[in-house]
């Protein structure tokens, strides 16, 4: 699907009602959505590399989040070669919840039923079943599993 149709079906999934059709929707867009994934209203996705991006089966996205597979510079930094950086894939694991206005950053892998709280920045993997929050998000707990 083109850059250009795929954006404006992200701006459709920002703004609908039912979170069932928003992932539908980022699916059209290129991100790969499992199944039974909760994506919450205005949720950012990767516009140049969406591609780049999985999401597990039964992932939650808050309300406000940003997932980004690329970091790109000013047009100074890239014609000075004072940084560069190639997209980088970024996998939410099965069961994974991420917290509203939460940032995970190119590269990242969020473990298995691993918390990211509110307004963390995730720049490393998150180990299974871990809760990290922060800038830059640090591990606090382990999940405890009832049963």
């Amino acid at each position: 699907m083109g850059k250009a149709l795929g954006r404006l079906w992200r701006i459709f999934a920002w703004l609908l009602p039912s979170y069932r059709l928003r992932a539908q929707l980022v699916r059209m867009c290129g991100v790969r959505v499992g199944r039974d994934v909760f994506i919450g209203s205005l949720v950012m996705f990767d516009s140049e590399h969406p591609e780049l991006i999985e999401i597990q089966d039964e992932v939650s996205i808050a309300l406000g989040s940003i997932i980004i597979a690329h970091s790109a510079a000013s047009p100074f930094h890239q014609r000075m070669k004072l940084f560069r950086a190639e997209p980088q894939k970024v996998t939410l694991k099965r069961g994974c919840w991420i917290g509203a206005g939460a940032i995970v950053l190119p590269g990242v892998t969020v473990g298995e039923a691993a918390i990211v709280a509110a307004g963390s920045v995730v720049s490393h993997d998150v180990p299974p079943y871990t809760v990290v929050a922060g800038n830059p998000a640090r591990p606090i707990r382990k999940v405890e599993t009832i049963g």
